[in-house]
């Protein structure tokens, strides 16, 4: 079971690489670290939404994607101090934590 489980995480790696890659190509190439070895950032980006007990799929994936957008520790950032209040919310699913922080980004996208 635990192989199994293995094979299906390096496959999730495998596909969040290639979306990332498609989608936010300019963003990575801003970054060179990313670059360089995308699929530590995605294995430390599943790491890291782990410890804010994201674990849905689309939920990590949204996860990676603000680390693209907003920095690979925007968890942690201060200049970003309303990721890092949502993340560490105890009371929110991780789910619920990646809906408030999409609305948020939303919601800041729409007021610039």
């Amino acid at each position: 079971m635990e192989a199994l489980a293995k094979v299906s995480r390096e496959t999730f790696i495998k596909r969040m690489v290639a979306h990332l890659e498609s989608a936010y190509s300019k963003e990575l190439r801003e970054q060179v670290g990313l670059i360089q070895n995308p699929q530590n950032f995605v294995r430390d980006g599943v790491k890291k939404a782990t410890l804010y007990d994201i674990s849905y799929e689309h939920d990590v994936q949204l996860y990676l994607e603000c680390m693209v957008e907003l920095g690979p520790n925007f968890d942690t950032d201060s200049d970003i101090p309303w990721a890092s209040k949502i993340l560490q919310n105890r009371n929110l699913t991780g789910e619920d934590k990646m809906n408030a922080i999409e609305e948020h980004l939303i919601f800041l996208a729409m007021n610039e």
